[in-house]
């Protein structure tokens, strides 16, 4: 198990003492060490592609932080096809916000793969198409479980803002849905 660092100054990420310019990169790096990784962010961070989660990953801060979606980014921030997905802020007043694009769905699940989120803030685009079904989700799964605790989940405007199908197992406790649907 190890623990990757987002730094201010370059690299911005760090895991076992080696330096990572993005968080593509040190998921990339996770999904080599099959398992247990920690990814702590010390900043905000932006994502242009899928990533894909096939592995135990774990994400963390200690104050209020985003992840966003790029402009250019479309169909999903998050992939898990494989193992459990956890975003876990440090508290109530410091999140960890989610912020999809224009055409992004925040965390697609698919073939039993877990989703836990704590202290997490998972943010819609009013406007938002999915490209291929015409909707995007809040977050998406197919046979695995979603557990969500003090998680707030608002302009999901074309879509879902947790949509399930299959065996899938939903744990909610201190959920807020916003105009959502």
């Amino acid at each position: 198990t190890a623990t990757l660092a987002f730094d201010i100054v370059a690299p911005r990420l760090r895991m076992n003492g080696e330096g990572y310019a993005s968080l593509e990169d040190a998921i990339a790096a996770a999904r080599e060490t099959k398992g247990g990784d920690t990814i702590a962010l010390l900043q905000d961070v932006e994502v242009s592609a899928w990533l894909v989660i096939n592995t135990d990953v774990t994400i963390t801060a200690d104050k209020a932080v985003t992840i966003s979606a790029a402009d250019s980014q479309t169909g999903g921030m998050f992939r898990i096809i494989d193992g459990t997905f956890t975003v876990e802020g440090a508290s109530e007043d410091a999140k960890i916000t989610l912020a999809a694009g224009e055409s992004t769905t925040g965390i697609i699940s698919n073939n039993g793969g877990n989703v836990v989120l704590t202290n997490v803030a998972l943010i819609g685009n009013e406007d938002t198409v999915h490209t291929g079904n015409n909707k995007t989700h809040g977050i998406s799964n197919n046979k695995g479980t979603v557990t969500a605790r003090s998680v707030d989940i608002s302009n999901i405007c074309k879509g879902d803002s947790i949509f399930v199908r299959g065996d899938t197992t939903v744990n909610l406790d201190n959920v807020t849905i916003n105009r959502s649907g």
